[in-house]
């Protein structure tokens, strides 16, 4: 080895174990989040995420989509497309990739009391993550300076860490390869008092977190936890809740979903992916609907009954299964929706044009089975047809 270059080495192979130190030496980015907060994310793998919706098969069908056909038209959508592969060029590497990077050491994000939002990202190469930084920096103050605000774009000192605005607004700062970031400037920093003061109360530390947490799959690519009971204070979720006494198809869809809800403290969802399907698993600590309550119509009458498989089609794209009786359903109308509602009345008419002349409860739904399945696949054309232009993914 040349001598010229022992030197070089030394400090490249002191650089990296540094600046692995100073990753590691950060505890984990649930516990920099306030103990307070309302509703927390945690994507633990986001490589896993990135290989299921970022293929080729999958841009692929999403370029096919009419909506994305119709944003490829729009100016606004173009100039993006443009800034991306400005991006691209100057990180040199493709936007798969650049995700994968900046993302893949794990993303947390949390909503709090008083509308913040703080979102805190582990890059896995550091010298990308300020690389980017640098790069829309320079088109922040290039964007002020043009406006006639250079001030909205600052920086300032809070503790040891270096915060940034780029309007003036939102702050933000790097701490190692972390990128911790919020939507008010309070919220930043009540994350640094936090990052200072280790061993301080913390979402982490909640014991409702904590037993959420422990009911959570341990191959789970994401998680989310959501505080039910500083949620309900919420007027505008709680009054959407009532809603759904007003609604038919909601009262159907969600029947002993939003009466376990109202009476749980927690609510957790667990993302998992086997192959390529996802699925979402919730887990509430409240008590299930009992058999004498409206709701019922949505539980099993006996032990071995309940929901049946998804069911399985060549190209499925998604699939849903319920267990609903649809006879008792309409049966206990009158209690589930003591006023009659426009939907209800809407259901009715429909129904009867169908099936005029019979009574809908007794032999029209008497006769259906409590089971119901969905799915949407994507369409296969016979060739020698052609295919649309627009393709549309087949329901039923």
């Amino acid at each position: 080895m040349s001598e010229k270059l022992r030197p070089l080495l030394i400090l490249t192979f002191a650089a990296l174990t540094l600046q692995t130190a100073t990753a590691q030496s950060e505890p984990a980015a649930i516990q920099w989040i306030p103990e307070d907060a309302v509703i927390s994310v945690e994507l633990s793998r986001p490589r896993a995420l990135l290989d299921l919706f970022a293929s080729d098969k999958a841009i692929e069908f999403i370029a096919s989509l009419p909506v994305y056909q119709q944003q490829a038209s729009n100016p606004k959508f173009t100039e993006f497309l443009g800034v991306v592969r400005n991006l691209e060029a100057m990180l040199a590497t493709d936007w798969r990739t650049a995700l994968a990077k900046l993302t893949g050491g794990g993303v947390t994000l949390a909503v709090c009391p008083g509308d913040t939002v703080v979102l805190i990202v582990d890059a896995e190469d550091g010298q990308m993550l300020d690389q980017l930084h640098e790069i829309l920096l320079k088109f922040a103050k290039d964007g002020a300076a043009k406006q006639g605000l250079p001030g909205r774009v600052a920086s300032t000192q809070y503790r040891d860490v270096t915060v940034w605005t780029f309007d003036g607004k939102e702050a933000h700062a790097i701490i190692g390869s972390r990128l911790v970031m919020s939507n008010r400037s309070e919220g930043l920093k009540a994350i640094l008092d936090r990052r200072a003061e280790a061993g301080g109360p913390s979402l982490a530390s909640k014991r409702t977190y904590r037993t959420a947490k422990s009911k959570m799959g341990s191959d789970d690519v994401a998680t989310i936890f959501a505080d039910l009971k500083l949620l309900m204070q919420i007027p505008k979720l709680s009054g959407l809740l009532e809603q759904q006494s007003k609604n038919p198809l909601a009262a159907l869809a969600f029947a002993g979903i939003v009466e376990s809800v109202r009476d749980s403290n927690w609510l957790a969802l667990g993302l998992n992916i086997r192959g390529n399907t996802l699925t979402l698993r919730p887990v509430i600590d409240g008590k299930a609907v009992a058999q004498t309550s409206p709701a019922a119509f949505a539980l099993p009458k006996k032990s071995g009954d309940g929901a049946l498989p998804n069911l399985s089609v060549p190209r499925r794209i998604a699939a849903m299964t319920l267990y609903r009786d649809l006879h008792q359903f309409y049966a206990a109308k009158d209690e589930l929706f003591p006023e009659r509602t426009s939907g209800l009345i809407f259901f009715e008419n429909m129904m009867g044009i169908f099936f005029s002349g019979r009574d809908l409860t007794n032999e029209v739904l008497a006769e259906t089975q409590p089971w119901l399945r969905f799915v949407v696949a994507e369409q296969e054309f016979d060739p020698a047809i052609g295919s649309p232009q627009i393709k549309m993914p087949a329901f039923a």
